[in-house]
């Protein structure tokens, strides 16, 4: 399951993960972005704010405990 997949699970989720979830879902630009190095310089050339990075970060965090064992 990649990252976007996972994520997905979270856009009704009124929380920044939720807003990030939503974001992703509307931008068809992530859908071919795999690895993390990928999505962060995306969202740093987007001029995505701290708090984005932020959640971004924990959220792939998460993502890798649960998923990517």
């Amino acid at each position: 399951m990649t990252f976007i997949q996972w994520l997905s699970q979270f856009e009704e989720l009124d929380e920044p993960i939720g807003d990030l979830a939503d974001d992703f879902r509307r931008c068809s630009d992530f859908h071919g972005l795999k690895e993390k190095t990928d999505i962060e310089f995306y969202l740093k050339r987007k001029g995505a704010c701290v708090d984005a990075m932020r959640t971004f970060n924990e959220a792939w965090n998460l993502y890798k405990k649960e998923i990517i064992k």
